[in-house]
């Protein structure tokens, strides 16, 4: 009787039952992705990401990284920033002397 199939062991990242394995390049990609989307409201996320491990440090403190993520929120913040100085302008004009 045949010994049954060993299970891969290891940290290697992808498709267990097939065996096949994702490219670092390809998991780092997918962690920059979704790092980006972070919301800037809360800045010591990324701190506490980059934290987790060493490729997750050096996908945050990359240049490149910083900028996308600037052009990303960029909209956002503009509309909030908007939007907050409007509510402000209305509620100083709610003010009876």
């Amino acid at each position: 009787m045949a010994p049954p199939p060993q299970q891969p062991t290891g940290s290697n990242v992808g498709d267990r039952a097939s065996g096949r394995r994702v490219p670092p390049e390809l998991v780092d990609d997918l962690i920059g992705e979704i790092l980006l989307r972070v919301e800037p409201v809360e800045p010591a996320c990324l701190v506490r990401a980059s934290l987790v491990c060493k490729p997750w440090r050096r996908i945050v403190s990359d240049p490149a990284f910083r900028r996308r993520y600037r052009a990303f929120h960029r909209a956002r913040l503009r509309v909030r920033v908007e939007r907050d100085a409007l509510e402000w302008h209305q509620r100083s004009s709610l003010v009876i002397w």
